[in-house]
């Protein structure tokens, strides 16, 4: 009996590693450029995963991709920082896939704000000086 779930496992995960989607729900992927004419500081993160800070320079980009957990409540969020200015923003929040084309949201930031693909979601405020 042992024997049959330790075969069964591993071929369940052998399976999983060479399948591109996730097993029961949407995997995800979140693209984040950077069309600034300056760098930009960027953190993104979820509940149980903080990718850590990446300097984007000007047409530079990070992109992750995950699994929407099973009772659908995953959310990243994004901080992004300049020299000047900053915002905040809702990379991907389940149950809001309608606004990422084909499973992949793409988001950028531009002079005037943060876009979700042309449309523009996010405003900048500026940088507080303590």
């Amino acid at each position: 009996m042992l024997l049959s779930l330790f075969i069964l496992s591993n071929l369940l995960h052998a399976f999983a590693l060479e399948q591109p989607n996730c097993f029961t729900t949407p995997k995800i992927l979140v693209d984040v450029s950077n069309s600034l004419s300056e760098p930009l500081l960027l953190r993104c993160k979820s509940g149980d995963t903080d990718l850590q800070y990446h300097i984007l320079q000007t047409r530079g980009h990070f992109s992750w991709s995950f699994c929407v957990n099973f009772p659908r409540t995953t959310l990243f969020t994004c901080d992004l920082k300049t020299t000047t200015r900053k915002a905040s923003f809702k990379a991907y929040e389940a149950g809001l896939e309608e606004s990422c084309k084909n499973k992949k949201c793409l988001w950028t930031a531009r002079d005037d704000g943060i876009y979700l693909y042309q449309f523009k979601f996010y405003n900048w405020s500026p940088l507080s000086r303590a």
